[in-house]
Order: C-alpha cells, then structure tokens, then sequence
C-alpha cells in the first residue's frame, strides 16, 4: 500500500504546570473487587450514566459496570477466555457497544446489548488484538490487528451491513486507537512492531497514512481524539532516549502535524499501557495516563498551557486507564489498582481558577501617585474569583480583592512609596479556596 509519509514534524517540548493537587479534587470509588480484575478498561457515557467494559482476569471474562439511577451494577458480557483488548461505545439510542479480543478462537467479536446482549464474531483467524470503536450517526467503526497477516484492519458497521478492509500492511497495526469526525471519516492512530507511531485517515474512500514523529519509540499505547475542527489529536508514550521517556502529544493544526511533551518524567521501567485522550466542547484537551515513575494515575489538560495532576496515588494505580468527558466538561477515567487487583474509576469534580492575565498598565509609575492595574481571569466551574495581588515579586500576596464573578476583568491601584524597579504578579483563589498559578510578571518603573 502506498504510504505519504510525512518528515517535517514541529517538536515543542515546553514544562507543563504541575499541578499535583492530588484526589482533593477528584472523587474516587471502588467499582469492582473480585480478585484479578479490570484489565484494559474502557469508558464511555451517555447522558448521566456511566459505563466501564474491562476484563476479568480470573474468570477469563468480559465484564461491564454500570452507573445508573445513581448506582453501580455489574454484569457478565460474554464469558470463555473473552475481554481482553475491550473497547466500549455508545450510540445516540443509549445502546452499548464493545469490541474486544476472544483468546479461544483467536478472533475479533463484537458486542451490542438493546435489552440483552448479542454477540457476533465480527472477523476471525489470528484477528482482535488492539480494537477500538468509535460510534458517529450510529454507525460503528472499528480499528484492530490482524497478528497473523501483520495488518491494520478496519470494520465499518450499519445496520446488518457489514464491511471489512485493510488499512494498512507490513507488521502495522499494534495499539490501534479510532476516532470519527463531524464528517462521519474514521481517523486511526497505530504503531508497527518497530515502535513507530503512524495515523491514518479515509478521505474520498482512500485511506492516507502518515508517519508521525519519526525520531520515536511507542510503547503500549496510542490514543486518538478528534476537535471540532476536525483535527487529530494523539497521545502516546515515547522511549526513544535511554535517559528520560515523554508522554507525548501530537496534534494536525490545519497545516502540519506538531509534537509537543506533556510530561516529560515518566522514566522507571516498561510497564503497562496506557493513555488516552479527549478533546471537550470547550477545546480543552483531557488526558489520562499511567504514570510510570511513580506507579499512579495521573491527569493532564490543556487550557492554554499544560497541568498535570495525580489523581490517585495509594499503592499501584493507574494501569489500563481510559478517559471520557461529559456533557458538562467533566472527565471521568476507569483504571486498573493493581495492588488491589481491582477495578476503579475517577471523576472530577472542581478545577482551579485560570492562571491570570499578565497585568496591564503603565509601566512608569511615581512614588505617591495612584496608578491602576487591569487583569482578568476564569474559573471553570463558575465560582466566584478574588485576586491576590503581588507587588513586590516575592509571590506572596500583598493585597485580596473582594470576590468578582468569573470572565470579568477587575481593576486595582496602588502606589508606591520608594523609587525602584518592581514586579507586578497576580494570583486567582476560587471560594472552594483553589489557588491558579502566578500570572507573569509585569515590570514597573518607579520613579521620584
């Protein structure tokens, strides 16, 4: 098959904001204990509900938990050394949909549940490992490997009809990850058996494949999500250098694909997948990954810049993680404790303010003389921000303002008493008490 490749790829590698507030701003919950569960979790939801598929190790089964009416239940899907690789989607009906590898027969099967549950083999012959799904105007996609041929394979289902294609060949295929866009064309991301992290994307019935970041080595996992502009986001981690290892993010912006590092400090040992992404309807980037180094879930988003977070830490968490936004912005992560061998899930429940503005005004300032600062900040939960200011550029705050609504920007004077050079910061609080980061500093003059 004919490949585009591209080589010109832009590498930002640019310190994230670690945030690691820890799971105060999480609420976390046990969903499942039974011994050697909640491998390879994957989490979708439809309205206010929940839904996790994962596989229970023990039992050799496919599993789901589901949040309804306010509480969780869980099921047996299917059953038989079935579940590994599970990878759920929901419909605009409500109805369930999983794909997942069946270790028996070596196969791809696929599950759908309206009432019950039906289940089908939807390839077979050394097929199913790495699928993915994807649902867009209730048709299903679905991305796997086909280890024994060495291929990336592409299932398109519609109703009862059903079509099987190659995408790509050549020991290709590993980590698959499936997105749809608004146009309803499928985007794959994927790796080959050297460790190279490739995409794919059908236009006018012809599949384009692109080589992205040529300089890593993936492990594990790749995860792709689509934004409202229809534009490729993937994550994915790189252990390339001997010295460090990157979770990684490269993203198409309309003209070419660019790199950037979200966490740069993962190195420990090889360990389980994953990561996985999702883009909001805010253009805010979610991403949940196990963190390596110091064996926890962690959380990273983009607003702006990046900030990191762990979510949960108590023991060997974070395995097998998968993300999922609400209708609200929210993310919620199913993940695997593995010193517990349980099934857990996450959700966020409160965001710190926005970094400030850079404050603006004069520059030149008497001693004496009032001279006014303009800045603004947002807080995506709505609450209510004060403003602590620093003028001195020790970042200890030397005056608060009283509360403003979010989004309006508030102005202040100051004078100053000494001539000399100052820096000007500024920091948000929430009523919850949740601090942003410092603005940038603004440098004032000020003169006799």
């Amino acid at each position: 098959m004919k490949k585009s490749l591209i080589f010109v790829i832009f590498l930002l590698i640019l310190l994230p904001s670690e945030d690691f507030n820890g799971n105060k701003n999480w609420e976390i919950e046990t969903i499942d204990m039974q011994e050697n569960i909640g491998m390879d979790t994957s989490i979708c939801i439809f309205n206010e509900d929940i839904f996790i598929s994962y596989y229970d190790v023990e039992r050799k089964i496919l599993k789901l938990a589901s949040f309804v009416n306010g509480k969780w239940g869980i099921e047996i899907v299917d059953s038989g050394n079935v579940g590994i690789y599970s990878s759920i989607a929901v419909d605009s009906y409500g109805l369930l949909h999983i794909v997942y590898y069946d270790a028996n027969n070596d196969s791809l099967k696929y599950a759908k549940k309206n009432n019950f549950w039906k289940i089908d083999t939807l390839d077979y012959g050394g097929v199913g490992k790495h699928a993915s799904i994807a649902i867009s105007n209730d048709i299903v996609h679905v991305s796997y490997y086909d280890e024994r041929n060495g291929n990336l394979k592409y299932a398109r289902i519609e109703g009862d009809e059903k079509s099987i294609e190659i995408v790509d060949s050549g020991n290709a295929g590993i980590y698959s990850s499936i997105a749809v866009d608004a146009f309803g064309r499928p985007h794959i991301s994927y790796g080959n058996v050297r460790g190279k992290l490739f995409y794919a994307f059908l236009k006018d019935g012809k599949w384009i494949i692109e080589e992205i970041d040529k300089n890593s080595v993936i492990w594990e996992s790749t995860s792709i999500a689509i934004d409202n502009l229809s534009h490729p986001h993937i994550c994915y981690y790189d252990i390339s250098r001997d010295d460090v290892w990157f979770l990684k993010h490269a993203y198409f912006d309309g003209k070419k694909w660019r790199v950037e590092v979200i966490d740069p400090d993962l190195i420990g040992f090889y360990n389980s997948k994953g990561a996985s992404i999702a883009v909001d309807s805010y253009k805010r980037i979610h991403v949940a990954y196990f963190g390596w180094k110091g064996w926890d879930l962690k959380y990273a988003y983009f607003d702006g810049e990046w900030h990191l977070e762990k979510v949960d830490e108590e023991g060997d968490v974070g395995a097998y993680p998968s993300i999922a936004i609400d209708s609200n912005g929210y993310p919620h992560i199913s993940y695997t404790d593995r010193s517990n061998l349980d099934l857990k899930y996450a959700r966020k429940i409160n965001y710190e303010p926005k970094k400030p503005e850079k404050s603006k005004g004069k520059i030149f300032a008497k001693i004496g003389k009032e001279f006014f600062y303009e800045t603004i900040s947002n807080d995506f939960d709505g609450d209510k921000i004060r403003y602590g200011w620093d003028w001195n550029g020790d970042e200890i705050v030397d005056e608060w303002t009283d509360f403003y609504e979010p989004g309006n920007k508030i102005k202040i004077s100051h004078l100053w008493n000494k001539p000399g050079i100052y820096k000007i910061k500024v920091i948000a609080e929430d009523e919850k008490g949740f601090l942003s980061k410092w603005s940038e500093g603004k440098i004032i003059f000020v003169i006799k």
